[in-house]
C-alpha cells in the first residue's frame, strides 16, 4: 500500500473504533503484501465490568476450566466478547473489504486479541506469552487472546514469515 493509502485507512478506522483508540497500520513481513492493523485501548478498559462467567457463551468445558485457572485470560475474553468482537466483524472487516491482506491485533495493555487463520502460530515462534487459540467457525479462522508486551507483539507480528 502507498502511504497516503494507509493514512486513509487509518482515518476510516478511527472513524469506527472509540475516539480513545489508537490505530496504526504497519507492514508484516510477507511476501503477499499483508499489513497489520493495530487497534489500541486505554489500559482501563478491560475492566469488562458487569458480564459474568455464567452469561460467557463458553465454548466447551475445557475452554471454560481454562479460564478458571487463567482469570486474567477469562477478562481479556470477556473483553474481545464486550467490545471487540462486534467491533471487529460488524465494522472493521467490512471497512478493509480485504480480509486476505490485512490482520487486525487489538490492545488494551498488555492485553491483546489478534485474529489470523493458522491455528497454533506462536507456539514456535515466540517466548514468554500467556495465551490460548480459539477456533471461531467451521472454516479456518482463529482467534487469538493473551498476554504479551504490545511493542513485543507487533514487532514479532511485522517480523514473522508465517502464515498468520
Amino acid at each position: 500500500m502507498q502511504k497516503n493509502e494507509i493514512l486513509a485507512l487509518i482515518e476510516r478506522v478511527k472513524e469506527v473504533c472509540p475516539p480513545e483508540c489508537e490505530i496504526e497500520i504497519v507492514p508484516m513481513s510477507r511476501p503477499d503484501d499483508v499489513n497489520l492493523v493495530v487497534v489500541r485501548f486505554p489500559e482501563g478498559d478491560i475492566a469488562a465490568a458487569g458480564q459474568t462467567a455464567g452469561e460467557i457463551n463458553w465454548q466447551n468445558e475445557r475452554l471454560k476450566s481454562f479460564f478458571e485457572r487463567n482469570p486474567i485470560l477469562k477478562s481479556v475474553y470477556v473483553w474481545e466478547n464486550q467490545r471487540i468482537h462486534n467491533l471487529h466483524y460488524e465494522k472493521i472487516i467490512p471497512l478493509l473489504n480485504d480480509t486476505e491482506h490485512f490482520r487486525v491485533v487489538y490492545f488494551c495493555g498488555d492485553k491483546f486479541v489478534f485474529y489470523a487463520y493458522m491455528f497454533g502460530c506462536f507456539e514456535c515462534d515466540i517466548d514468554v506469552i500467556n495465551y490460548v487459540g480459539i477456533r471461531l467457525n467451521d472454516q479456518e479462522e482463529y482467534m487469538y487472546i493473551g498476554i504479551r508486551d504490545c511493542d513485543l507483539m507487533i514487532e514479532y507480528l511485522m517480523t514473522t514469515s508465517a502464515t498468520l
